[in-house]
């Protein structure tokens, strides 16, 4: 459980530097590094929090998110 958190606290973190960083290899380690750790969290997470994740996108497909810049 605790490896869980630090993956997902390591997610978070790599998130917010590919947000804020105006360097394009920065961003572009950070966005790496968050892809990596999500792959990890999600590997790791019990099987309730990917069953609700699972539901989260049947029940809405055609979500838009869009980034401020």
């Amino acid at each position: 459980m605790m490896i869980l958190l630090i993956t997902l606290t390591l997610t978070a973190i790599a998130i917010y530097l590919k947000v804020r960083l105006a360097e394009e290899i920065e961003s572009l380690s950070a966005g790496i590094v968050a892809c990596l750790c999500l792959c990890i969290s999600l590997f790791l997470a019990p099987i309730l929090a990917k069953l609700l994740l699972l539901t989260a996108l049947l029940v809405f497909p055609a979500t838009n998110i869009e980034l401020a810049e």
